[in-house]
């Protein structure tokens, strides 16, 4: 019997709910470096997109809303010198 095939190769998007956009990236850019590949106006706020050096992987900033309940989110990141972890709670 052969292995079945894997249907997920990898991560493209990665949604990061945060209170208050503006404070997120000034932190995501200024803090981490990364770049805004798009930053649009939507009914809920606005929809961030930024890569960090490369858009291999694309995080967004999403505006979080009390209706729904999260749990902790821990993103860790990696460069050249070290690992950079990024933690938040709801």
């Amino acid at each position: 019997m052969s292995a079945p095939a894997k249907l997920i190769t990898g991560i493209r998007t990665v949604s990061v709910p945060v209170t208050d956009q503006d404070q997120a990236l000034r932190f995501y850019t200024g803090a981490l470096g990364f770049t805004v590949l798009r930053d649009a106006p939507i009914p809920t706020g606005r929809w961030i997109e930024l890569a960090p050096g490369t858009d291999d992987v694309i995080v967004t900033l999403d505006h979080a809303t009390t209706d729904v309940t999260r749990g902790p989110i821990m993103i860790r990141f990696t460069s050249t010198s070290r690992t950079i972890v990024s933690g938040a709670r709801p």
